[in-house]
């Protein structure tokens, strides 16, 4: 395609948004992958676009369980972000931030960049995107065992009456983290879900 390095790195970012929209997640990847590249290739320096990049891949290294190397991006985009002026952008990442490191079972990692987000979206006034995050920072309390904390996080949501409201709370938590090692997703073929390698135990004991 015509057009400088940053022209053509911001085509090959909004192409892998349309392919993870599509749930093309693979493609979607590797395509942020090439936005990277051609940015690092670019005169101008946007970190804008290279934050941008950096969330969106960890989205979709996320759908594909890859959830170290969606650390890595989402890191990547959290230092980004201090030199970043708009609140938005880094109430977002610091959301995408607290749901990988949800996990990874890092959860009280994952409040404090929910705490952060929340902070953010309510200096933006988004109070609906505030109060989903409310709600994951109370499922985050109760699972640490700050059931005291949990109920004030629900208390505060609730100041909303009209506004749809759902909270999945367990009682029982056997499941921190809430992912399987990566080598039991081995096991199964990506592309089907369906194969099944089974190792048969030929000890007597």
């Amino acid at each position: 395609p015509s057009g400088s390095r940053g022209e053509q790195s911001e085509i090959a970012y909004l192409t892998a948004v349309c392919c993870y929209s599509l749930s093309e997640i693979s493609t979607a990847v590797a395509e942020f992958g090439r936005a990277l590249a051609l940015l690092d290739e670019a005169d101008e320096s946007n970190d804008r676009l290279r934050l941008d990049i950096h969330q969106w891949r960890s989205r979709g290294y996320r759908r594909l369980r890859d959830f170290e190397a969606a650390r890595e991006d989402i890191d990547r985009a959290l230092e980004l972000c201090q030199a970043i002026a708009e609140i938005r952008p880094r109430a977002e990442v610091h959301l995408h931030a607290s749901l990988v490191a949800t996990r990874l079972g890092r959860l009280v990692l994952a409040r404090r960049y929910a705490e952060t987000s929340r902070d953010l979206y309510d200096e933006v006034g988004d109070t609906i995107t505030k109060g989903r995050v409310i709600n994951n920072i109370a499922g985050l309390n109760h699972e640490l065992g700050d059931d005291g904390a949990a109920i004030a996080q629900l208390r505060e949501h609730a100041k909303n009456p009209a506004r749809p409201f759902f909270l999945a709370v367990g009682f029982s938590n056997p499941h921190v983290p809430w992912i399987a090692p990566k080598k039991y997703f081995d096991l199964y073929d990506p592309a089907t879900g369906m194969r099944f390698a089974v190792k048969r135990n030929t000890s007597p004991l």
